[in-house]
């Protein structure tokens, strides 16, 4: 299979349908994946809502990201407090 061009696509669907639109998009899709893992959490059987409504949100926020032109920094910052979490506790994982 071809390489996808994601940046490519992100930046022709902002020029298509607009950043308002898009941003009323991520927005959007961050509800859905909201909604199906509260509806997984009653029923963990069906994993497949939850992975179709991840991916939708996932290429929004790789729109969002295009956007704003990244969140590297900001994103290095809360990875390492995560570790620092993880490091320091000493409590077990669920």
């Amino acid at each position: 299979m071809k390489d996808i061009d994601a940046e490519g696509l992100y930046r022709g669907a902002i020029e298509k349908w607009g950043v308002t639109a898009q941003l009323d998009m991520v927005v959007e899709e961050a509800a859905e994946l909201i909604k199906a893992i509260q509806k997984w959490k009653r029923n963990p059987v069906d994993r497949e809502g939850i992975a179709e409504e991840a991916a939708d949100l996932e290429i929004m926020l790789g729109q969002l990201k295009y956007m704003i032109g990244g969140w590297g920094a900001h994103r290095m910052v809360k990875l390492l407090r995560l570790k620092e979490r993880l490091d320091f506790t000493g409590e077990p994982l669920e």
